[in-house]
């Protein structure tokens, strides 16, 4: 079955409906948290008894609960640059991988997994009439095979993805 005929089947609308206010919500609640301008209360916490509550004593929780209020938000800046710079493979050239043993590696994998869900079958039928596109793609599922299963060795999850 063609992948357009099933995103736009009845199910997937019933499976949006209900997931797009889920999103909604969360997303509203995550902003309003990330919020900085949002004055927190705290004056509930000074009706909490920890010496009757708790088995434990707390000498610094009253000194350290009054010092919340008095924080401020401060905007800090870093000079970070990069080491590593993530690869973009063009839609028009099937991507080459090549084994290296330096951190890029994982890059290269992650770039060439995602031009694979954007541009593969694009690339597909721009050469549908190429006979030598079976052995490009074979040799592309092997070199990529050849240096994911390697690095992918202590990552399950992306292992059985692979």
């Amino acid at each position: 079955m063609n992948k357009a005929v099933l995103l736009q089947s009845a199910w997937t609308d019933q499976i949006r409906s209900r997931l797009e206010p889920a999103y909604d919500l969360i997303a509203a609640h995550w902003h309003a948290s990330c919020d900085s301008t949002v004055a927190y209360d705290f004056s509930s916490l000074a009706s909490l008894k920890p010496l009757n509550d708790l088995d434990t004593a707390i000498p610094n929780l009253d000194r350290y609960l009054s010092q919340i209020a008095l924080r401020t938000s401060t905007a800090s800046t870093s000079d970070f640059t990069p080491t590593s710079v993530y690869p973009a493979f063009s839609s028009k050239e099937l991507p080459i991988i090549v084994a290296d043993t330096s951190e890029q590696t994982f890059f290269r994998l992650a770039a060439m997994e995602k031009w694979t869900e954007e541009h593969l079958e694009s690339w597909i039928e721009q050469r549908y009439q190429d006979a030598t596109v079976c052995e490009q793609l074979r040799s592309l599922v092997a070199s990529y095979y050849a240096v994911a299963s390697v690095q992918y060795t202590h990552l399950p999850l992306k292992l059985s993805i692979m």
